[in-house]
């Protein structure tokens, strides 16, 4: 078996968060293959190949050849959150005519984005252990989140409507992100539990 496929199959997977069993849930196979695989007794087929390259977001021949592609530890959907984020924040905040106090606090707002991109970044630099770094980012964005919401429900400094919806909409936007994959872990743990029982 290619020695860069054992080496990359599990680096990939435990770079996603995934032990062997939630892997084997995702691809249909059971732990034991995933483990033959990551210990060169087993070669996945072409298809698993594929779903894995998928799966992980990386070229193909990432996973079979020795080239260095140095994929990013931090997916996009992390960054692309942010962005959207940010975006959101930055046409309100600017097309708004709210009270300078209102105005001040969405550029607080505004700093968290991008405070936790640079966070990212710096994961994929690798300078930032992704397990410190990605429970700042978690973190982060739950306060964000939380923030957003509250100071909607609050109408933090006097905020005009416009305002009020564009932070409780990215507050909702935020916390949703980091609460529907755990919601989507347990319900594929009950769903696993039930058929264990049938």
């Amino acid at each position: 078996m290619n020695n860069k496929l054992i080496a990359n199959l599990k680096l990939l997977r435990k770079k996603n968060h995934l032990n062997q069993s939630e892997l084997a849930t995702k691809l249909n196979v059971s732990r034991q293959a995933i483990s033959n695989w990551e210990t060169g007794r087993n070669t996945p087929d072409i298809d698993t190949i594929i779903k894995l390259a998928h799966l992980y977001h990386v070229p193909l021949d990432q996973l079979v050849s020795h080239k260095n592609h140095s994929a990013p530890i931090v997916g996009k959907p992390k960054k692309t959150i942010l962005g959207t984020l940010l975006a959101v924040l930055v046409v309100e905040r600017s097309t708004q005519n709210a009270p300078l106090a209102a105005r001040t606090w969405m550029d607080y707002l505004l700093l968290v984005p991008i405070i936790l991109y640079f966070v990212l970044l710096l994961i994929d630099k690798k300078i930032v252990n992704p397990k410190i770094g990605l429970t700042i980012y978690n973190f982060g964005l739950f306060l964000f989140g939380v923030a957003g919401i509250g100071s909607s429900f609050v109408n933090l400094f006097s905020m005009r409507f416009g305002l009020q919806i564009t932070c409780f909409a990215c507050g909702v936007m935020a916390i949703g992100y980091i609460a529907i994959p755990g919601i989507k872990h347990l319900i594929g743990k009950v769903k696993g539990a039930t058929s264990l029982r049938v």
